[in-house]
């Protein structure tokens, strides 16, 4: 019977988040009660309160766990700011192809979760976070232009827009019910973003330079 229990928990935790997320995706978080999601899991108030600490920490957890499996896609990856690659050091096409691919793979997985947190009623804090997280993607292969951020503050404002412009691309291609192939939509990532790579390939790619 022992053996069961872990079983019996991983159940009834995944009801109360199911629960959770059938109403999180009306409505805002503010606006659900412990008993809301109870009741529509089956459970009573006791039963959420031996997993979770409130409605807040269920989503938490939630998003510790989507941020947890894209941590996991840059695990190796030394540098963290473009400034750092000079051109001889950028990654083949396939290496790149292979990196986006599993990102995209990565998020196409999640969207279920990842389309309501950054939609209407999504969490501010986590589209940081996850911006935090995905900058490690742009840092490594996009390859800022000197010309283009030839200061700290000015890269941070190119990286911004990178990351940024690379969420709500993925946002729509999720959305969209015609979507591109990944492998199509891959491609196109890697031109429309990682311009270093692009450059390297044609020899024209230029490292930024440092300024004082």
């Amino acid at each position: 019977m022992a053996n069961k229990q872990p079983e019996v928990t991983a159940r009834t935790r995944a009801r109360l988040r199911h629960a959770f997320w059938e109403l999180y995706a009306v409505k805002p978080i503010e606006k659900i009660s412990v008993r809301e999601i109870t009741e529509r899991a089956g459970y009573n108030r006791a039963t959420f309160y031996l997993h979770y600490q409130s409605v807040y920490d269920l989503l938490h957890q939630i998003e510790d766990e989507l941020l947890s499996h894209r941590r996991h896609l840059f695990e190796g990856l030394e540098h963290t700011d473009p400034t750092a690659i000079p051109s001889t050091h950028l990654p083949n096409r396939e290496e790149l192809e292979r990196q986006i691919q599993a990102f995209v793979a990565v998020t196409k997985r999640d969207a279920p979760y990842l389309a309501v947190l950054l939609g209407p009623h999504g969490d501010a804090e986590f589209l940081e976070r996850i911006k935090n997280v995905d900058v490690r993607l742009i840092a490594m292969y996009a390859g800022v232009p000197a010309t283009a951020a030839p200061t700290a503050t000015t890269r941070e404002y190119v990286r911004e827009f990178y990351v940024s412009g690379l969420l709500a691309v993925m946002r729509k291609w999720l959305a969209d019910p015609n979507a591109m192939p990944i492998e199509q939509f891959v491609r196109f990532l890697i031109e429309a973003f990682f311009p270093a790579l692009r450059d390297a390939r044609q020899g024209t790619y230029r490292p930024p330079a440092e300024s004082a």
